[in-house]
């Protein structure tokens, strides 16, 4: 640089003596800026891209802002650039542009390079001419951005429809089920809920609807929950969001659907564990008369096998017979109980059934 301020001096001091125009003069310095900057290159004639924002990157650290343009310039032109590399030399063009040219044209790199980073944010030091520029150019673009994702939302929403109904009304102390069926042509829902309260009490209560594999998306209010003493009525609102948010609603919280609700509490009910066991133990007794039976039958078979000995002229020996008839008499005493317990056992179950509580998410077993 000093050289050419050196040579600028020289031509005034010669046009001063020859009396050359000021023309002639300033095409003269413009010819020896150009023959300064010269942009390093590969053997193929490209742009050496690295070596170029090098040069350009120390040109700007020296204030030499005005060098700083032709080394990008080249660079820019170049089809096979990274990300970063991109992103410094919009960098350098913005700063460099908005400190020696006018901020108008420094707005375009800076649009481009907050495309290729939207977070980007300059340097605490940077120079306020520049961050003047860079900030309206990123209030721009972060509006536009904005702009361009409500867009896509909206029709993305659009394409979203919720089918079914919940059910108008319900009776206290029993589960209140919603079914919903859903047209969702991106597949873009990942979850379903149902917000629920009794008319104007406090927050909503959140409800997750579960997804067979007949894609209908189900669940129910507990029973325990339903119950009261009055009649009342249930507010409650249907939505469906992705990763990002909510999406295709059916009512809203200021705008709820009303359910019907009949007073009613939850009748005794017993726990499926409990009717289970109560079978199961039936069947160990029904077993157990099984194996009885059994025993009685090969006693009863020996006895009658050592009466018809005995009626052949053979022996009857009482230290054998005895102990077959007292365990014949046992196991079949033993049988009748197995049997009895069994019956009862079997009808407490039965008797049971219709007590059974209903599972965790308010849907009957059998469903």
């Amino acid at each position: 640089m000093m050289m050419r301020w050196a040579f600028s001096l020289f031509l005034l001091l010669a046009s001063l003596s020859t009396g050359r125009p000021l023309q002639a003069q300033e095409a003269a310095e413009e010819a020896s800026e150009e023959a300064e900057v010269k942009v390093p290159t590969l053997e193929d004639g490209k742009t050496d891209v690295d070596q170029a924002l090098a040069v350009a990157q120390t040109n700007f650290d020296n204030l030499e802002y005005d060098v700083v343009l032709p080394y990008v310039e080249a660079v820019l032109k170049e089809s096979d650039l990274t990300p970063d590399q991109k992103l410094q030399a919009y960098l350098l063009k913005g700063q460099s542009l908005a400190i020696v040219g006018d901020p108008v044209d420094a707005e375009r790199p800076f649009r481009l390079l907050l495309r290729v980073q939207p977070d980007f944010s300059l340097p605490e030091n940077t120079p306020p001419k520049i961050t003047g520029v860079f900030s309206r150019v990123q209030t721009e673009e972060n509006a536009i951005r904005d702009q361009v994702y409500r867009l896509a939302r909206a029709r993305k929403i659009e394409k979203i429809k919720i089918k079914g109904k919940a059910p108008k009304q319900g009776k206290g102390g029993k589960a209140l089920e919603f079914s919903f069926s859903l047209q969702d042509p991106d597949e873009s829902v990942t979850a379903m809920n149902v917000g629920y309260r009794r008319l104007g009490e406090g927050e909503y209560s959140s409800l997750a609807l579960n997804k067979n594999n007949r894609g209908v998306y189900r669940s129910a209010i507990t029973a325990q929950w339903t119950e009261n003493e009055r009649d009342y009525q249930i507010e409650y609102y249907v939505t469906t969001q992705d990763r990002e948010g909510p999406l295709r609603q059916m009512h809203a919280p200021d705008q709820p659907g009303l359910i019907q609700m009949e007073k009613g509490f939850v009748p005794y009910q017993i726990s499926p564990r409990v009717v289970y066991i109560t079978a199961g133990t039936a069947g160990a007794f029904a077993l157990f008369g099984l194996i009885a039976e059994t025993n009685v039958y090969t006693l009863s078979a020996t006895r009658d096998r050592m009466y018809a000995e005995a009626a052949e002229g053979a022996v009857l020996d009482g230290k054998i017979l005895t102990p077959v008839l007292e365990q014949g008499a046992g196991w079949r005493t033993a049988g009748y109980i197995g049997w009895g317990a069994a019956v009862l056992t079997a009808g407490a179950a039965a008797a049971m059934v219709p007590f059974m509580k209903e599972t965790v998410d308010g849907l009957k077993l059998e469903e």
